[in-house]
């Protein structure tokens, strides 16, 4: 016995609809897994960024003029959270270089970076608490600030932090106070 022309044809329309219905609801599904997805994703990294921020390694620095302020010597200490398997220290004001003890004059692209890094028994390159010390001087005859500002490129493992670190410029850096007629 053949079904009735109007049931037949009901009942292809509900299929057609249903299947329309179940696409419908596959492709919302789907859009909705990849917006939970998106977001699951922003929030790792935001995660991730807050606890590399966390361990922005910390640093005490100090200019401190030696024999009398013949010389001066800068003392960069790691402060913490985590010793460091690699430190660059970059002066970013113009006015104080680095020197090395035998030569006076350094090439400019040396006078303003020192490195220390991972050593041949593969120690940390600074410890907490480590204090890293290199000569320094004015390029010119004094520093004119009162203080200079260093760029501490610290590396654990892939990791890479660039704090800025204040210092204070000692006097015997700085020029001396002309005496001014009122």
């Amino acid at each position: 016995m053949e079904p009735e022309p109007l049931t037949a044809t009901l009942t292809a329309t509900l299929t057609a609809w249903a299947a329309w219905v179940g696409v419908v609801v596959a492709a919302s599904a789907l859009v909705i897994s990849v917006l939970a997805w998106r977001a699951a994703h922003r929030s790792a990294k935001a995660a991730e960024r807050a606890v590399h921020q966390q361990q922005t390694p910390t640093f005490t620095a100090e200019i401190e003029p030696v024999n009398g302020g013949k010389w001066h010597r800068l003392a960069v200490r790691l402060d913490g959270p985590n010793d460091l398997d690699d430190l660059t220290v970059d002066i970013l004001d113009k006015e104080l270089i680095y020197v090395s003890d035998r030569n006076r004059e350094p090439q400019p692209e040396e006078a303003q970076r020192r490195h220390v890094a991972t050593d041949d028994d593969n120690r940390p390159g600074l410890a907490i608490g480590d204090t890293v010390m290199w000569r320094v001087a004015a390029a010119g005859k004094h520093v004119h600030g009162d203080q200079v500002t260093l760029r501490c490129i610290a590396k654990v493992g892939k990791a890479e932090w660039k704090p800025l670190v204040s210092v204070e410029v000692p006097r015997s850096l700085r020029p001396k106070a002309q005496a001014r007629w009122v």
